[in-house]
């Protein structure tokens, strides 16, 4: 071990050497000593870039106080008070670009260390602009009344390129898999008056209502979008319901998939089509189960092979052509694709499958008698303050052009969730235009550390992040949160009661922080299982159990505990109004009764945090749905 830090010790030497930031008296190296964001268009902000320091000496240091000289380079991720302690000896800050203007732009990110003089990192940049302008066509579509496990009709989507310069559209993403995008494959240059064409299907699976945005991202220009909405309806006769694409299967993993249909009036039997095989190593049973572990030999695609299902009773029969992707390892445990209750081979069931039902003597349901319906004087109550909201100026008072300000916190995992989330929702026409979403998400931004109204974090929050995007703290009216323990024991409900405990002071924060908050919604931990062997962040069954914690604190709340009232007629307000946001949790491949699975590629390779593409979106995709349906919501997120 000593060997190994007198290495690291003479490979930061040497990078001190080749990047001299202060003189070697300091113990501490700042890495890059420049940064350049090059051009970057004035209708968008920049990617970020990070400034780190690293402690070389062999004692703690205090980051006291950070400054930006420009108000154009922006603070994103760090945080101020930060102890760099040299067990961890490195602080990491995150800056954006958003120029406003065509220039170039020049300051100075200024880091003062306790006991050391100040010393800064020079920031520069060019902001260039644009001709090119685009119109999409039509701005909102709807599919109506379409029977589950069926495929819509297309409907087009247009963009044009009205401007006089070329632009590039980088990406074509719809948030929700039940939204299906056709004719875009890969980045494409639109010259001016130039057209590309889309086509949008619908192809439901259940008996409900689903929302989406259809967003396409450019080069140069903020992205755009359509926003979606579809209705599924029940079939009139036998339709096989299963989605056209399965969850993803691994090489060398287990497998887990079950195929539906409905309605059915006695007992389903499946087979496969006489000319449909399955990738090597998995079957289907007569119950429409398709399981086993796939073989390390398959490679990696789409593999397509048609079921049929067959009514005992109606003596009626169905199929469809449905695929299984293939995706290559991740490093996750790909073949944890469940997890039961401690000691038993009974699975976990999701809270809102769980219903009066217990686990480990706590019954389910995401509200109180095991329902996951929200109750009826809370849900109006949620109405009521829903429907103040309004747009507020600087100080919090009514204007009618002011902002509307909705505050979402985290760690990493949420984090990286609303970096996609952000510009999808953003896109979305049907958002309010009063509304600006703030993503107040931080890596390391655990329960225990925002919940300290005194931490490091909010002094980020507060003074960077809510100012970069242009409100104040008196204009947030609505907050959403996902939150976890950084160290839970282990041990059920022991560390529920240590996370309600936490959560039931975050809501007291807001209030104190955001007083003309009027609600606030909790989301719990998704699916951890991939992780189980490969990370020690929120394992299994903790993920699960966090749910019982948001729970528990929202019948606070219920129960008309004092320190968490909302309602002025009945006492002091000490919190906002509480209630559920997406409910994430799955039993992996096992899945629950909505149909909403957690598969391998939804990960990285950590099988905690969500994958880049697939698990962002994902994730996103389930915010926006319950945003813009929730009764509660739509008077405030959507225009009017």
């Amino acid at each position: 071990m000593q060997r190994r830090f007198r290495l690291s010790f003479l490979v930061l030497t040497a990078i001190a050497v080749a990047f001299p930031v202060a003189s070697f008296a300091v113990p501490f190296i700042l890495i890059p000593t420049s940064v350049d964001f090059g051009s970057q268009s004035i209708r968008k902000k920049s990617a970020a870039q990070s400034i780190s320091i690293v402690d070389t000496g062999d004692t703690d240091l205090t980051v006291s106080s950070i400054s930006i000289s420009d108000p154009h380079f922006q603070l994103v991720d760090g945080e101020v008070p930060k102890n760099i302690r040299t067990s961890h000896p490195r602080a990491v800050y995150s800056l954006v670009f958003a120029p406003d203007a065509v220039a170039s732009f020049s300051g100075m990110f200024t880091i003062t260390i306790d006991g050391y003089a100040p010393v800064s990192v020079p920031l520069s940049g060019t902001g260039i602009d644009t001709n090119a302008v685009i119109q999409i066509s039509p701005s909102t579509i709807t599919f109506a009344d379409q029977v589950a496990g069926t495929t819509s009709l297309k409907q087009p989507v247009t963009i044009t390129n009205t401007g006089t310069d070329p632009v590039q559209v980088l990406s074509v993403t719809s948030s929700s898999s039940f939204f299906l995008q056709s004719g875009f494959n890969a980045p494409v240059i639109l010259n001016p008056g130039k057209t590309l064409k889309l086509g949008m299907r619908f192809a439901p699976t259940a008996e409900t209502s689903y929302n989406g945005v259809l967003d396409v991202a450019y080069d140069l220009l903020p992205d755009s979008g359509v926003s979606l909405a579809g209705t599924g309806t029940q079939p009139g006769v036998l339709t096989v319901t299963s989605p056209i694409a399965l969850p993803a299967a691994v090489p060398g993993a287990a497998y887990l998939a079950t195929l539906t249909a409905q309605p059915g009036g006695g007992s389903l039997s499946w087979v496969l089509d006489k000319a449909s095989t399955l990738p090597t190593g998995l079957s289907l049973t007569n119950a429409g189960v398709i399981s086993g572990t796939l073989d390390a030999s398959v490679a990696t695609g789409n593999y397509s092979f048609t079921a049929r299902v067959r009514d005992s009773v109606a003596r009626t029969f169905a199929s469809k052509s449905v695929t299984i992707p293939v995706i290559a390892p991740t490093g996750a445990n790909c073949s944890n694709i469940s997890v039961d209750v401690a000691g038993t081979s009974t699975p976990i069931l999701a809270l809102t499958d769980l219903g009066t039902g217990t686990y480990l003597g706590s019954e389910g349901g995401l509200y109180p008698d095991g329902t996951n319906v929200r109750p009826a004087d809370h849900d109006a109550a949620g109405i009521s303050l829903a429907n103040q909201i309004q747009p507020l100026d600087a100080d919090g008072n009514p204007d009618p052009d002011g902002k509307e300000a909705f505050l979402l916190l985290g760690p990493s995992f949420a984090s990286e969730v609303l970096s996609t989330f952000l510009p999808i929702a953003s896109a979305d026409p049907a958002l309010n235009p009063a509304l600006v979403i703030v993503d107040g998400a931080l890596p390391g931004e655990t329960i225990e550390t925002i919940a300290n109204p005194a931490n490091e974090y909010w002094n980020t929050i507060l003074n960077y992040l809510i100012p970069n995007a242009g409100v104040t703290a008196n204009q947030v009216q609505a907050v959403w949160t996902d939150e976890v323990l950084a160290f839970p024991s282990g041990v059920f409900p022991d560390d529920m009661s240590d996370l309600l405990s936490d959560l039931r002071k975050l809501a007291q924060d807001i209030h104190v922080f955001f007083p003309n908050a009027k609600l606030m919604y909790f989301s719990s931990r998704v699916y951890t299982g991939y992780s189980l062997g490969v990370s020690t962040q929120d394992p299994e069954p903790y993920a699960y159990e966090s749910g019982f914690a948001v729970k528990w604190t929202i019948e606070d709340q219920l129960d008309g505990d004092p320190a968490l009232n909302f309602d002025s007629t009945r006492g002091p307000v000490m919190a906002p109004w509480l209630a559920w946001g997406p409910y994430y949790w799955t039993n992996g491949l096992l899945g629950r009764a909505d149909g909403l699975t957690a598969s391998c590629d939804d990960y990285r390779d950590d099988g905690n945090h969500p994958s880049d593409v697939v698990g962002r979106v994902k994730q996103s995709g389930i915010l926006i749905d319950f945003f813009k349906s929730d009764t509660t919501t739509t008077p405030w997120y959507l225009a009017h």
